[in-house]
């Protein structure tokens, strides 16, 4: 009887030790296959001050001509309004773009498209845009 308690006792750890191992090898994997998830850039941009409204149009139109650009799911404008929230970044206007795969990004940052209008747009920030990439979940 001791012998086959044993016996049981090494399996049911087996079992359990097992589990962690295959558990702790999804959460490699998935990590790994970051390069091909889905990811969001956000561009975040301080105008000038005293810029025309057709200024303003000009650069979200340009802004948007990116969306032609292989790989990009959605691209999304939006302008910054004063809610009266003291935490607010001090941005006038947010660039949301969403990548099929990180891949896709690394190319959108060296697509002559993409350089020709950030050159292009250079003229109406008041500073360097800031940046931030999501893996959304």
């Amino acid at each position: 009887m001791d012998r086959t308690k044993e016996q049981i006792m090494r399996w049911v750890l087996f079992s359990l030790l097992l589990v962690v191992v295959i558990s702790c090898k999804r959460e490699v994997i998935n990590v790994s296959n970051t390069k091909s998830a889905a990811i969001e850039h956000l561009v975040f941009f301080s105008m000038k001050d005293g810029l025309a409204e057709g200024d303003i149009s000009n650069f979200k139109n340009s802004l948007m001509s990116l969306a032609e650009i292989e790989g990009i799911i959605t691209l999304d404008i939006s302008e910054k309004q004063d809610v009266g929230d003291p935490r607010a970044l001090d941005y006038d206007i947010v660039m949301s773009v969403q990548f099929e795969a990180i891949s896709y990004l690394n190319t959108y940052a060296e697509h002559p498209h993409h350089l020709k209008v950030k050159e292009s747009l250079m003229k109406y920030l008041a500073g360097p845009p800031a940046t931030l990439d999501l893996i959304p979940e």
